[in-house]
């Protein structure tokens, strides 16, 4: 199943908002910096992890985009 935007960041606000008792910015502050450390750990390239992301976002934004809005 694919998911439209605005599942993909209700999915996420659900991570963020479970991952510690923090407020949801801090939160997603202290996850990345985890990702960052995961990424050390693992022998992984965060920077290669985020550039991949951004790839990812900008496809789906511009699906949604094509489609009528951002949030499909």
């Amino acid at each position: 199943m694919k998911l439209t935007n605005k599942q993909r960041s209700e999915r996420c606000g659900k991570m963020i908002a479970t991952y510690s008792d923090d407020d949801p910015r801090t939160n997603l502050i202290d996850w990345l910096a985890d990702a960052m450390h995961w990424c050390n750990c693992n022998d992984d390239d965060f920077a290669d992890v985020l550039d991949t992301a951004q790839i990812h976002f900008d496809v789906e934004i511009s699906e949604a985009a094509q489609s009528g809005g951002r949030h499909d």
